[in-house]
């Protein structure tokens, strides 16, 4: 039998939908408890109260857990999939996220097994990818989303080398600058332009400076010349930049492609987080109305006690009535039954 949409619309089961939905912590949770339909089946009834009730106790009585954000990843995953794909930092980084969120959940309720068993029916599906896990951590640097340093040697030694020969050239062009006259520049400021740093230079003065010029003022008055002294220099940056890129693109892509590995596991491990946000939001919106756990049978009796609609529960408290409770899931008779 199905809850025809008139009925689920007198019943304002969109608005509890909607209520339900500001309490999950992810777009994807969100999305999913707006989807959710009634069902008059008492055993997916009881599977989806089960776990929503061991979280209401774990709440209560058990040692808090913060839940991890859970990033949408799935179109990355997919892609990854692509020979030769090269999935960017954040991307990675956000992949990341959803490995470390789904050891913590995975090992919390493994402590718990006995007390939570639906709940760790639901998070032994998870598969722990720990090597991969670290592989990210340990390459990518979340504050500046780029490749850390120590992610291999090579690119240690080309970001030591840059440094180096940036330093050089700045200290030769500020050289330059300081044994000027101020009849040559505009004033003593060594910039960047097209990252190659260059002085500023009176256009009248141009011939005193030799070199290659950048850039110029919106006036025409001032040149950006880089000194001659500074290029072979600025060349060698150029390369050790290039070499610097190369690095960091094969080691995106030789992350991109363990990712790709691990895709199956990545896919079911995000599901599963999004069904743990749809159930803890639902077992804080129970917590706040103080609902009651239903008691369910098979003969097609049912009885509501004090019950209520759970969107009165606001306005009832404003007009400091006596609390009365109402369950999510409830027997409606004829062995029939509806639940979100």
């Amino acid at each position: 039998m199905n809850l025809s949409l008139a009925t689920q619309q007198t019943l304002e089961f969109d608005k509890l939908r909607e209520e339900i939905a500001l309490r999950a912590g992810s777009t994807l949770g969100k999305e999913e408890i707006l989807s959710m339909l009634p069902s008059d089946d008492v055993g997916v009834i009881k599977q989806r109260t089960t776990p929503v009730l061991e979280t209401i106790r774990m709440i209560a009585f058990d040692d808090p857990i913060t839940l991890t954000p859970v990033p949408d990843i799935r179109a990355s995953v997919e892609a990854c999939r692509t020979p030769g794909a090269m999935l960017s930092v954040p991307e990675l980084l956000l992949i990341g996220e959803v490995l470390y969120g789904s050891r913590r959940i995975h090992n919390y309720v493994a402590k718990r097994r006995e007390k939570y068993p639906a709940l760790n029916e639901l998070t032994t599906t998870l598969t722990l990818e720990p090597n991969l896990e670290e592989a990210l951590s340990s390459a990518l640097e979340p504050g500046t989303e780029t490749v850390r340093d120590s992610a291999s040697p090579t690119l240690q030694k080309f970001r030591r080398q840059i440094e180096q020969v940036r330093g050089s050239i700045k200290e030769k062009v500020e050289a330059l600058a300081g044994s000027l006259t101020e009849t040559v520049l505009q004033d003593r400021l060594v910039t960047l332009r097209n990252g190659r740093h260059v002085i500023p230079v009176r256009e009248n003065q141009k011939g005193a400076v030799q070199g290659i010029v950048h850039d110029q003022s919106q006036s025409g008055q001032t040149l950006f010349i880089e000194p001659m002294v500074s290029v072979e220099m600025g060349n060698r940056l150029r390369q050790l930049e290039h070499a610097e890129k190369q690095e960091v693109d094969r080691i995106l892509r030789m992350l991109t492609e363990r990712v790709a590995i691990a895709h199956d596991s990545i896919q079911q491990n995000l599901k599963v987080l999004v069904r743990f946000d749809v159930i803890y939001a639902k077992a804080i919106y129970c917590n706040e109305l103080d609902c009651t756990e239903p008691v369910f049978n098979d003969r097609g009796q049912f009885e509501l006690r004090g019950a209520r609609h759970p969107l009165l529960a606001n306005r009832m408290r404003s007009e400091e009535r006596e609390k009365d409770l109402i369950p999510l899931e409830i027997s409606l008779g004829g062995n029939t039954f509806w639940t979100l």
